[in-house]
């Protein structure tokens, strides 16, 4: 039971971690003045997370875990957004 719990923590990491990755790169395009990069990552972000719920909720997931993940990945994205570009300036 406990190897469950830390495989399903993993697991959640990675899911926090791997969509704020690809928002600050869609912010990347954003200083580039690409809108072509930005509204294609925006819109694979967008179908990533909803098929991330999806499966979360098919898995058996709670819903108070899926949204523990959902504000994790906002309040990690704009963390990351303010130090990396915020501040950078």
């Amino acid at each position: 039971m406990i190897d469950d719990k830390k495989g399903l923590y993993t697991i959640l990491f990675f899911g926090v971690t791997g969509p704020v990755f690809v928002l600050l790169g869609a912010m990347k395009f954003f200083n580039f003045n690409d809108w072509e990069g930005v509204s294609f990552t925006s819109i694979g972000f967008l179908f990533t997370m909803f098929y991330m719920n999806y499966l979360e909720s098919k898995a058996g997931i709670s819903n108070t875990l899926i949204w523990i993940r959902s504000i994790l990945s906002i309040v990690l994205f704009y963390f990351i957004a303010y130090f990396f570009f915020i501040l950078k300036q």
